[in-house]
């Protein structure tokens, strides 16, 4: 039975000695103290927590990366089937180094929508006595090596900012989720999912809003069908030279990771369900997000299947005709809502084919930091394309100044590639709200006229 004192970890380091030599130099958002000590029980042990001050260092997944036991530790498997029904949030808070699997829950019996008084740090040894990660984090929550230019400061202030954010959305959230866990499309619906979906909720949120789960249910057995299937070599080769180039940054994706095999799995069933459409490339990383989110392979290949052929039909066809218009479209967005930047690049012969193309084939994921694509995605898989334009057009427009003083081709296009890693685009939650409120309406009558346009221009 594993025993978890006050710190986080066993033996005679005491509580106070421990804390002190890791927090003094991490200036973050520091809990209130709970009301009294709790205990969780799991089968595996106890897991006893107490109340005192816990400060936020980053985000994580429940179980460290780094423990050998990912996939077979007996004590992080019961640990993580236990904690989704208790958590405020699903990701966990990275501690010292000699601590691997940490989580936040709230205390046993009190409502879990109190935040602000009941948020308590849930600390486990896991029995390989591996790291979750050096204090300097190398690698963010989602597997993604840091390079060494990694703004932390930056990040950790809106870390800091931002936890408010989800513990509120989270509350709000309990309020719509039926008890059959699912939730039905409203007004009230699509207004959360534009201000964000927790992370505990987001794969069910997803699913319920696009369509993909009554696709799914309606063709309970297709996907595992698909995959004893036989297939394409040319597909087969395709993807499997992609699975290299997807995330090379990320563990999960690396060679020692555990993604690659699913990644082929739900590319090589897309492309042989979709055989009109075949295998495009781009669609990689959406489905690599999609799995570090969904966690499961069955329901990322619905949620594609669901983009491809009804949120963005044609968007992937062979053609990319489809694509192309939707970047002549953000050139006319662009035309219609800020004309002095439009010159300006026209003036330039900047082609809109050179700027947009990854950002709508990828969905802007391997663009934008993830939790920005993460909020972009909440209203992409409700409301359809329009965010993608709302969004390529706030990109552009809240650089207004630093667009009109480029002065040569290759001065803007170095320039665009700067604008999707600024700190304007790492706090997603006060960029999503600009893309809402700052550059007015999209009327769909419009934007369909527009597109109409578009699509005669580039045939």
């Amino acid at each position: 039975m594993t025993k978890v004192d006050k710190a986080g970890v066993s033996g005679d380091v005491r509580k106070t000695d421990y804390l002190r030599s890791w927090q003094a130099n991490l200036p973050m958002t520091t809990f209130p103290r709970g009301r009294r000590s709790s205990t969780i029980n799991i089968s595996t042990g106890d897991i006893n927590i107490d109340d005192y001050e816990c400060r936020v260092v980053g985000w994580g997944t429940y179980l460290s990366p780094s423990c050998p036991g990912f996939d077979s530790c007996d004590v992080c498997e019961k640990l993580r089937d236990y904690l989704p029904n208790h958590v405020g949030f699903p990701q966990v808070l990275w501690f010292p180094p000699t601590i691997t699997c940490t989580a936040q829950i709230t205390k046993s019996g009190a409502k879990k929508t109190d935040f602000t008084d009941l948020v308590y740090c849930c600390c486990h040894l896991c029995p390989h006595g591996k790291t979750i990660i050096d204090l300097d984090n190398k690698v963010d929550g989602y597997g993604f090596e840091r390079d060494g230019d990694f703004d932390h400061t930056s990040y950790d202030e809106f870390m800091s900012r931002y936890l408010a954010v989800l513990a509120h959305r989270s509350a709000q959230w309990t309020g719509v989720i039926n008890k059959k866990s699912r939730v039905s499309k409203s007004r009230k619906v699509k207004r959360y999912c534009r201000k964000g979906i927790p992370s505990e909720h987001r794969p069910m949120v997803w699913m319920c809003v696009s369509g993909a789960l009554d696709n799914m249910n309606s063709n309970p057995r297709l996907y595992q069908t698909i995959l004893k299937s036989q297939h394409d070599d040319s597909t087969v080769e395709a993807i499997t030279i992609d699975l290299h180039r997807t995330f090379p940054d990320n563990i999960y994706f690396s060679a020692n990771g555990n993604l690659r095999g699913p990644l082929f799995n739900v590319l090589i069933a897309l492309s042989h369900k979709n055989s009109d459409q075949g295998y495009c490339q781009g669609i990689n990383f959406v489905a690599g997000l999609l799995l570090l989110i969904v966690k499961n392979e069955e329901k990322v290949f619905w949620l594609l299947d669901t983009l491809m052929n009804d949120i963005l039909p044609d968007f992937y066809a062979p053609d990319m005709k489809a694509t192309q218009a939707e970047q002549e479209l953000l050139g006319e967005i662009i035309k219609w809502k800020a004309p002095e930047i439009h010159a300006h690049l026209k003036s330039m012969d900047i082609q809109w084919c050179l700027v947009a193309t990854k950002w709508f084939l990828c969905l802007f994921a391997d663009v934008m930091p993830v939790e920005t694509t993460l909020r972009i995605w909440d209203c992409l898989f409700y409301e359809g394309d329009k965010i993608l334009l709302r969004v390529a057009t706030m990109l552009i427009i809240q650089n207004k100044d630093q667009f009109l003083a480029c002065k040569t081709f290759t001065e803007t296009m170095d320039f665009f590639k700067e604008i999707v890693n600024n700190p304007k685009i790492v706090d997603c939650h006060v960029f999503l709200q600009k893309c809402f409120t700052e550059i007015g309406p999209f009327p769909r009558a419009k934007i369909k006229a527009l597109r109409q346009e578009c699509m005669q221009r580039v045939k």
